[in-house]
């Protein structure tokens, strides 16, 4: 027998610009959002391939963890969401590295995300970087585990500079720690990124 359980999510309020909240966006906005869905639609569909990685998946920066996976949300009161990705401090400018080998699937300033870096790591794995200030790669460019993919940012749907992490397994968002603490190499686990004590 196996009980199954509410997950006891944490959830907080967080306040944006109000044009990330409105039920009927302007058609220009309507248009660029549509355009980022099939965006993203078509760097997910990648060929089930190999593992392009040999080493251990590493956090894209070392601070501390200010949003985990999972939290609830509610924007300005009133729109609500899951957070499917790691939220790590950072000051603009600072650098992000890829978490693993790979290659960029996607290199986009999208609506929501910001300056938004997708890498493809074979075997239907993918990791997304989002919000950066800038993109230090680009669509096609194969990538080690470490290398630079671009900065931190406040671009897109954000309170302040910060990357968003996250992790897709096919076709679902999964807790990027989880990934971390998965031994492909037998090499230690990285060090766990500090937790925002607030």
């Amino acid at each position: 027998m196996l009980d199954v359980v509410a997950a006891g999510w944490p959830s907080r309020t967080l306040k944006v610009a109000k044009k990330f909240t409105v039920k009927k966006p302007e058609p220009e906005v309507q248009a660029r959002m549509e355009a980022d869905r099939a965006a993203f639609a078509a760097a997910f569909a990648q060929s089930f391939a190999a593992p392009l990685f040999r080493e251990n998946f590493a956090w894209p920066r070392q601070d501390t963890i200010t949003a985990p996976y999972g939290d609830l949300r509610t924007y300005n009161g009133k729109k609500q969401s899951q957070h499917y990705g790691t939220d790590i401090r950072g000051a603009t400018g600072t650098p992000v590295y890829a978490a693993n080998a790979g290659t960029v699937v996607m290199s986009r300033d999208a609506y929501a995300s910001g300056n938004t870096v997708l890498l493809h790591h074979g075997a239907g794995l993918y990791t997304a970087y989002f919000h950066l200030s800038a993109m230090d790669v680009k669509d096609g460019d194969r990538v080690e585990r470490g290398q630079l993919l671009g900065k931190v940012g406040a671009t897109g749907r954000v309170t302040g500079p910060h990357l968003h992490w996250g992790v897709k397994v096919d076709e679902m968002w999964v807790d990027g720690e989880t990934l971390l603490k998965l031994d492909f190499s037998g090499e230690p686990a990285p060090a766990v990124t500090q937790r925002d004590k607030e």
